[in-house]
C-alpha cells in the first residue's frame, strides 16, 4: 500500500479556508449603501441645497428639460450648459412657472450660456470663495 505524502500546512490551511467558506456561503453585506437619490441622502442634504435651489432653474428646450441654470442676477440672467441647448429654450422657475428664455452669448471654451428672461424679483445665486473649499469635500447641488 502506498502512503500519501503528509500536506504542508499552508495547503492545510488552505484547505480549511475553502471548506469553511464552502459552508458558510456568500457573506452578505451587512448593510447596503443608499444609491445617491435614495430618500435617506436626500434628507441629508435637505438643509445644504434649499437656498441654492431657490437659484436653480430647469432649461427646456422644445419643452422637455435639457439642463440646469443658475440664476445670477435678479432680473432675469440665468448661467447653463451652451450644448445642451437645442430649438425653443425656456427656464422653468422653482415654483413652476415656466418663461421663455433668450441665449444672449455664449463661452464656447468652457461650454456655457448666458440666458435671459423677461422678470424681475428672482434670487440670484449668492457665491462663496474657491478658498473656502478643500480637495475631497463635497459637493451638493440642487436638481
Amino acid at each position: 500500500m502506498t502512503r500519501l505524502a503528509r500536506p504542508s500546512r499552508r495547503w492545510s490551511a488552505l484547505a480549511a479556508v475553502v471548506l469553511l467558506l464552502g459552508q458558510v456561503g456568500p457573506v452578505a453585506a451587512q448593510s447596503e449603501t443608499p444609491s445617491r437619490n435614495s430618500a435617506a441622502v436626500l434628507a441629508a442634504f435637505k438643509n445644504v441645497v434649499a437656498r441654492p435651489s431657490e437659484s436653480t432653474v430647469r432649461v427646456l428646450c422644445d419643452g422637455k428639460e435639457a439642463a440646469l441654470g443658475t440664476i445670477v442676477a435678479e432680473d432675469g440672467w440665468v448661467v447653463t450648459k451652451a450644448s445642451l441647448l437645442r430649438g425653443k429654450v425656456a427656464c422653468k422657475l422653482k415654483g413652476g412657472k415656466s418663461l421663455p428664455a433668450k441665449v444672449v452669448g455664449v463661452e464656447e471654451d468652457n461650454d456655457l450660456a448666458m440666458l435671459k428672461v423677461e422678470a424681475t424679483g428672482l434670487k440670484p445665486i449668492e457665491w462663496r470663495a474657491a478658498k473656502s473649499a478643500d480637495v475631497g469635500d463635497f459637493l451638493a447641488a440642487p436638481a
